[in-house]
């Protein structure tokens, strides 16, 4: 009688092992930066949502003082905001305009950069005398 030779195919081979680690590992990296992009979307969403809090902020002091008090000059400032454990700074410029003599607009313009890039949140608002009898 011959005799039989048992072998044991119930596991994975070296090459196995490896072509398995190489795409587990190229979809870890594609996930990666999926990660990356997706905290990055996030933090230019902050920055914008901190931008539009900044203008209105500068509306409402506008808005809030009397209608000769409300300058038709260009005016130039920075808004240094707490952010992510680390403060923005925002350039803000006001412009107002006399319409007519009753009315003046209002326009504040917030810059910021991130990324090399430069984002600004423009907001314009229409103010009026009011003149009672």
């Amino acid at each position: 009688m011959g005799q039989r030779v048992y072998s044991d195919k119930r596991g994975f081979t070296l090459l196995e092992v490896l072509v398995a680690m190489v795409i587990m590992s190229i979809g870890l990296l594609g996930m990666l930066r999926v990660i990356e992009l997706a905290i990055g979307q996030n933090r230019n969403t902050q920055n914008r949502n901190e931008a539009v809090r900044v203008a209105d902020e500068q509306m409402t002091m506008q808005k809030a003082r009397s209608f000769y008090s409300i300058s038709t000059n260009t005016v130039q400032s920075t808004a240094v905001v707490p952010l992510n454990n680390g403060f923005k700074n925002y350039s803000v410029i006001r412009t107002g305009t006399q319409i007519t003599p009753n009315s003046k607009q209002i326009d504040i313009t917030v810059t910021w950069g991130y990324k090399n890039a430069r984002y600004n949140h423009r907001i314009s608002s229409l103010y009026t005398l009011n003149i009672r009898n």
